[in-house]
């Protein structure tokens, strides 16, 4: 073994130490160059650039075995690793360069903190970490030993990225890294994020043509009870009924036993990959709750099936067979279910969701002028086209997928989706609203949900950002912040719903 060697146990005991790196903001401590196979430049600072990557490395001439032409992979611009962890693997802090990344730096690098999609800020530039991910090899064991090799390749190493993670370039800068007050940080959302969607001139006229299709069928519901998912304090049952194109949409839907008079109503849209839940909290809070499941998902799939993934980019060159056609007015024929109940007052219906489920709220509030109050949380189907750019994960990754075997059809998905983008239905929204956003959702970007709620119409609305949340858009806070809100206005003053 040589001096640079540490063992297992010596290595174990710097877990602790690495847990405690910097989750938010940390400093850069070291800029490696690499200008050739097996160079290294120590920089004072650097340049990083789209195109380039660091200026000077030679990251795109080298070229990646994990592209089908060989040429510089996109997502393996930039490498980072943690001075933590380079600090027990190689005391000798001369020999870090040895490690072949780029950017040295203390902070927290698990996939816990900063899963693909994240942004850091650098100084003045910006990365986006990346899917692919960052791994040991040869050559590592050979530099710093087997044991470190073994150490980092541990499923615990794994997930705290002990290795290190890849990024690319998505604002050019300086590091600045001569500026010891600069630091990496999880990069702050830009709230005034300009967003691609655009209004087309005919929006208005294409829905209410929509809806003039859904009217002539006729809703023929049925309601079929289920005693075994019903208990003492709440009646289920299963719901069905005719959307447009004739397909059969199911819905849950429950009721309060106990209840006096008229109820106040609720409709929930479901997640794009989960099927809607028998939401039983809603209505023993006083609610009746119908959860709809629009074609596609269990129970609604008979006639349309167009599979998980593939939703989203079903028909997508056509607004007139688009999937979200029939999906947005099989949740707003939701409505039509609750005014047919003689139990549902309805001068006293909400809509909520979140995700997927927060789109389907959004529009329904947008077109559906007797929905009083909404929640939508980390609203999907909002942004489109800035979220295939803003973060590399699924669903909205499935419309990257669809351009690259289909690159010029993408002036006509463009079009397309701009019917369906809830930033252009926000106009129609005046009921009073609240929007919850987690600024570390890599799945539904929060630079989307600030877009959409600039351009929300209602007199009375609210946004709750929080910060340190991901795709769970603070939910666990918020639930009873929306509870509140749907009490004061559905007429449940004191109830913990």
């Amino acid at each position: 073994m040589n001096e640079a060697e540490q063992t297992m146990e010596e290595l174990q005991a710097g877990l602790a130490d690495i847990r405690q790196s910097p989750k938010t903001k940390g400093v850069l401590e070291l800029i490696v160059r690499r200008p050739q196979t097996e160079t290294r430049e120590v920089l004072d600072e650097g340049e990083l650039d789209p195109a380039e990557g660091l200026v000077g490395d030679n990251w795109k001439q080298r070229g990646s075995s994990r592209t089908a032409d060989g040429s510089a992979h996109p997502e393996t611009q930039i490498t980072l690793t943690g001075v933590r962890l380079m600090a027990l693997v190689a005391p000798d802090r001369q020999r870090w360069p040895l490690a072949g990344d780029q950017l040295y730096v203390d902070f927290d690098l698990s996939v816990d903190n900063i899963p693909p999609g994240t942004r850091l800020s650098i100084g003045e530039a910006v990365i986006q970490i990346t899917e692919p991910p960052h791994t040991g090899c040869k050559k590592y064991a050979a530099r710093f030993g087997l044991e470190a090799l073994k150490f980092i390749s541990t499923p615990e190493g794994r997930r705290l990225q002990l290795r290190g993670v890849n990024a690319k370039v998505v604002r050019p800068g300086d590091t600045g890294w001569r500026r010891r007050d600069e630091a990496v940080m999880a990069c702050r959302v830009d709230e005034n994020y300009q967003s691609k969607a655009r209004k087309p001139d005919d929006f208005d006229a294409f829905w209410a043509d929509v809806m003039a299709q859904a009217a002539r069928v006729d809703l023929n519901p049925e309601v079929e009870p289920d005693p075994l998912r019903s208990d003492d304090e709440v009646e289920v049952f299963q719901v069905f009924y005719d959307s447009i194109d004739h397909v059969r949409v199911a819905a849950w839907y429950c009721l309060p036993r106990e209840r006096r008079g008229p109820l106040p109503a609720i409709l929930i849209g479901p997640g794009y990959l989960g099927d809607p839940a028998i939401p039983k909290g809603w209505a023993q809070g006083g609610y009746a709750t119908l959860c709809v499941a629009p074609r596609g998902k269990l129970r609604s799939n008979a006639q349309f099936n167009p599979g998980y993934p593939g939703l989203l980019t079903y028909g997508i060159v056509d607004r007139n067979v688009y999937s979200y056609r029939g999906f947005y007015v099989d949740a707003w024929r939701g409505i039509d279910f609750l005014l047919s109940r003689d139990e549902v007052d309805s001068d006293r219906i909400g809509v909520r969701g979140s995700s997927q489920g927060g789109g389907l709220a959004l529009c329904t509030a947008a077109m559906r002028g007797e929905v009083r109050a909404a929640a939508a949380g980390a609203p999907y189907l909002t942004g489109f086209m800035d979220s295939i750019e803003l973060t590399g994960t699924y669903p909205y990754q499935e419309i990257n997928d669809y351009l690259r075997l289909n690159p010029s059809s993408r002036e006509r998905v463009e079009r397309t989706l701009n019917y369906f983008d809830c930033i252009n239905f926000a106009d129609r929204i005046t009921c009073p609203i609240v929007v919850n956003i987690g600024l570390q959702d890599n799945i539904c970007p929060p630079e989307t949900g600030y877009a959409l709620f600039r351009e929300i119409a209602s007199e009375e609305k609210r946004l709750y950002a929080y910060d340190g949340a991901g795709h769970d858009a603070g939910g666990h806070e918020h639930g009873a912040i929306e509870g509140e809100f749907f009490a004061r206005h559905l007429g449940l003053e004191g109830s913990d719903a």
